[in-house]
């Protein structure tokens, strides 16, 4: 699996890992094509957990190209969230390296239990989450089809 991390080494910290591509590459619809098959962990303060959920590659690299330009100013706010909402998160930098994580987690896609987040970051585990992202685009690109 390619995993991207966010936050600590074993607490206060969100992975997704990617397993690969839902479908194979003959698929002729955008979407269907797209497809990633992810298992989200999420281990903040007292709270462990995980579940398995489908990410477009799109939205992958839609995170990838906004925290790129959060490393570059330390200072904006950002904002994602899936197609299906199993998982949104915010960022906000305080313009001096430390970023604030918040987080929505749905373990089932719209009708699933919701875990609320709080993480805090710096630029450096930032700057590897983008790297993570960056080796993840490479793997799984978008396809077009």
């Amino acid at each position: 699996m390619t995993a991207v991390t966010f936050g600590g080494n074993h607490h206060e910290r969100l992975e997704i890992l990617v397993a690969g591509y839902e479908r194979p590459t003959d698929n002729n619809n955008y979407h269907d094509a797209n497809w990633l098959t992810v298992q989200v962990k999420v281990a903040a303060g007292g709270f462990r957990g995980g579940f398995n959920a489908a990410f477009l590659t799109a939205e992958i690299n839609d995170l990838r190209t906004k925290l790129k330009e959060l490393h570059a100013s330390l200072m904006d706010k950002k904002e994602w969230e899936t197609m299906e909402g199993q998982l949104r998160l915010s960022f906000q930098g305080n313009g001096l390296g430390g970023i604030e994580l918040q987080g929505d987690a749905l373990d089932q896609a719209g009708i699933g239990n919701r875990l609320s987040f709080k993480l805090q970051l710096d630029q450096t585990q930032l700057a590897q989450s983008v790297r993570q992202l960056d080796e993840l685009m490479a793997k799984y690109p978008i396809r077009d089809v």
